[in-house]
């Protein structure tokens, strides 16, 4: 009581030791506030976890494969295999359903299909189609005037041309084809293309088709360097590959979970 009595008779002393049991006063109201208002939503707030890779194991069946998705957005595009270049391949969630997204572009336009891939139908479809200019048909030269002949001027005898029979002209049939120009060839495409990716991920990894399941499969760039990006499973274990899609080198791979 005398501390109590001393500390009040000090009017500096008094106005510090009230600021400091406000203080107190108020964290203590806040805590129990906090406390009451978690307790009615009926749990505390968790700390989000970070996002990990989901195993292969804990994705919904897909009901087609990957070569019959890609047939179903050329069918609907109404190109072939031979008429576009795939750029991305990925197997994604998309309102709940499982989806393969698949972009691929043609000569001139570029697509861009959701596929779902419990029944194979078209979810979702996108088609952005460049502007290609033709040039204008060259115009054809005027030939050369000729002068008419002045009378009185002598003439130059016409010299007559030796008629050939004509059983000695080749038939038409006999005629050769002219060749075709290297123009009118299909150019080979620059890249690997992602199934002979794939089938070089498998081999590096000591895997078969048939023990490995996909779930991205993606054509990306690295330094300035186009790559195909894969991630597969077998078993519970992940591997990750990023393989060249010029000459098909491996460039990194890594492996994760089981035996990893």
């Amino acid at each position: 009581m005398e501390k109590l009595k001393a500390l009040l008779s000090d009017p500096r002393k008094a106005r510090t030791a009230a600021g400091c049991l406000l203080v107190a006063l108020a964290t203590l109201g806040a805590v129990i506030y906090c406390i009451v208002y978690y307790a009615r939503l009926g749990a505390v707030p968790e700390e989000p976890e970070a996002s990990t890779s989901v195993p292969a194991e804990s994705l919904p069946t897909t009901g087609v494969t990957l070569e019959e998705a890609r047939q179903a957005a050329l069918d609907d595009a109404g190109l072939t295999a031979a008429q576009v270049t795939f750029s991305v391949e990925a197997l994604r969630e998309e309102q709940g359903a499982l989806m393969y997204q698949l972009n691929f572009r043609s000569w001139n336009s570029q697509f861009e299909y959701l596929i779902h891939a419990g029944t194979g139908a078209v979810y979702s479809r996108s088609k952005e189609t460049r502007v290609v200019s033709t040039p204008a048909p060259a115009e054809p030269t005027p030939a050369p005037e000729t002068a008419p002949p002045v009378e009185g001027a002598s003439q130059p005898p016409e010299t007559a041309q030796p008629s050939q029979p004509p059983e000695s002209q080749p038939p038409a049939s006999a005629q050769p084809e002219p060749s075709p120009s290297p123009a009118a060839s299909a150019p080979s495409s620059m890249y690997i293309g992602m199934d002979r990716a794939k089938s070089i991920a498998l081999e590096h990894a000591g895997l078969t088709s048939g023990q490995a399941r996909f779930t991205r499969l993606r054509m990306g760039r690295r330094d300035g360097q186009t790559v195909y990006q894969l991630r597969f499973w077998q078993g519970g274990t992940e591997y990750e590959y990023e393989i060249d899609a010029s000459t098909g080198r491996v460039l990194s791979h890594q492996r994760n979970g089981e035996g990893g």
